[in-house]
């Protein structure tokens, strides 16, 4: 999209672009050296260097984390720029870049395309930037685009900055995303969260979220659900060292809730993984539900507020699921070399 966009907009006297295409990159994709990408990003601060009007540095965002990045140079207002460590990638700009870049009038706030940028080491302090030259072959090119705010190809950045600017809000917000502090009120419907006010991010915005561990609000139905058989919906605990265990605190050979639900809202689907550490059943005990009737029979009550628990599932989905709002936290799994992205239901009470 992006190569068609800057093509169609380019100047009626620059030649066509060479066969080949770079890759576009987020800021979290920038790892190797002298690699050659284009960037889209927020521009959240510019150096205005008076002394040397041969480069012109430009500090851009996509609001993804790259650990090779130093930590931000400048002060950032939460309101404007919530900046964390490791966001902030400098780009240099020379030749016609800087020309081009004074020409645009460009300001922190405004949405970029930066084409051909080269990735590199800060001779001075070791710290992964970029840098964009003239290009030798198409002389006077312009790399720099200036992009409307509406642009699809800005979607990412615009969620990802709401995201952060609710994380970063002030110790008096009630906020889910960052639990500065808890709320023992819940409000009467299938299923309460300890903050209603929370905004409702869609499943494939969650998924596509770039920061982990995070907290999100969502509002979806079950449609399937791991094991199969509810009475296997509790476990014996696992863990070799049961003092680890948020469940078993020390005490080997306890049961826990552990199973996946199969959530979907229309833009996607996502396994949400329930553990006994989570409010979901206001307090129900874990158990062996094979052998315990009375137990088996409550869980079912209380999940049958979430979709017909009284039909058998069987293979196919399960039976007129409902809507319900659940918070969703993101974390990462390791497994050696290996690591995997999971979600957990947390601050959810399935009213009964």
């Amino acid at each position: 999209m992006l190569h068609a966009w800057w093509t169609a907009n380019e100047h009626a006297s620059i030649e066509a672009e060479p066969a080949f295409e770079r890759p576009v990159f987020r800021v979290r994709d920038i790892e190797e050296l002298n690699v050659f990408f284009d960037l889209v990003a927020k521009i959240v601060h510019i150096d205005l260097n008076t002394d040397n009007y041969e480069q012109l540095n430009l500090h851009v965002t996509d609001y993804t984390i790259n650990d090779r990045l130093p930590a931000p140079e400048f002060e950032f207002d939460d309101s404007k720029f919530p900046i964390m460590d490791n966001m902030v990638f400098r780009c240099t700009l020379w030749d016609e870049h800087v020309i081009n870049a004074r020409h645009l009038n460009l300001t922190p706030g405004m949405y970029v395309f930066l084409r051909n940028v080269r990735s590199k080491w800060n001779d001075m302090t070791g710290d992964l930037e970029g840098a964009m030259h003239g290009d030798r072959v198409y002389t006077g090119r312009n790399g720099i685009f200036i992009l409307d705010e509406t642009h699809p190809d800005t979607e990412h950045i615009r969620t990802a900055e709401q995201m952060l600017r609710i994380q970063k809000m002030p110790p008096t917000s009630e906020c889910l995303f960052v639990a500065r502090h808890k709320v023992t009120t819940f409000t009467r419907h299938i299923a309460a969260i300890k903050d209603p006010t929370l905004v409702i991010t869609s499943i494939k915005d969650v998924l596509a979220f770039p920061h982990v561990p995070y907290k999100f609000r969502v509002k979806a139905k079950v449609v399937d659900h791991r094991p199969q058989n509810i009475a296997d919906f509790c476990k014996l605990c696992l863990e070799v060292d049961a003092t680890k265990c948020e469940t078993c605190h020390g005490t080997p050979k306890t049961y826990e809730f552990r199973f996946m639900l199969l959530l979907s809202d229309g833009t996607g689907y996502l396994r949400l993984i329930v553990t006994s550490s989570d409010e979901l059943f206001n307090g129900l005990q874990p158990t062996n539900l094979r052998q315990n009737d009375q137990a088996l029979t409550e869980l079912k009550r209380i999940l049958s507020r979430l979709w017909d628990t009284s039909v058998e599932k069987g293979e196919g989905f399960v039976k007129d699921g409902r809507n319900f709002d659940c918070c969703v936290k993101s974390y990462e799994v390791r497994k050696g070399d290996e690591k995997s992205l999971r979600y957990r239901v947390f601050d959810t009470l399935i009213n009964s």
